[in-house]
């Protein structure tokens, strides 16, 4: 389910107040927040991350090797959702519409600052 929360309903949901600036701040900057059942964290699309970190590279490959390189786990730090919205397994074949990664705010904000040092470098 994608929304934008309000501070309201964050609260509401049990957040503190950390948890809620965090969110507010990443929704700003990355307006799409997911809320999804696989992942016990808020999370983001991947190709989202990707357009606005503007990578040069294709998504594709930029995420499969980041995710084998930093050692990203599946179910913990992303899960992948294919184009119809439903949530499979990693590397699983058949469909060969693109795909997408919901990822934590913690992989995010990870590849963000990876991107961030390479582009430095």
């Amino acid at each position: 389910m994608n929304q934008k929360f309000s501070k309201k309903e964050l609260e509401r949901l049990g957040c503190t107040e950390e948890e809620i600036k965090l969110v507010m701040d990443y929704q700003k900057k990355l307006p799409i927040i997911v809320d999804n059942d696989q992942i016990e964290h808020f999370c983001i699309y991947a190709r989202d991350l990707h357009e606005q970190l503007k990578v040069g590279k294709h998504f594709t490959d930029w995420f499969y090797r980041r995710v084998k390189s930093y050692k990203f786990l599946e179910n913990v730090d992303f899960s992948m959702v294919s184009p119809n919205g439903e949530i499979k397994e990693f590397g699983e074949g058949g469909d060969t519409r693109s795909k997408n990664y919901y990822i934590t705010m913690d992989m995010a904000k990870q590849l963000s600052m990876l991107e961030k040092l390479i582009l430095v470098t």
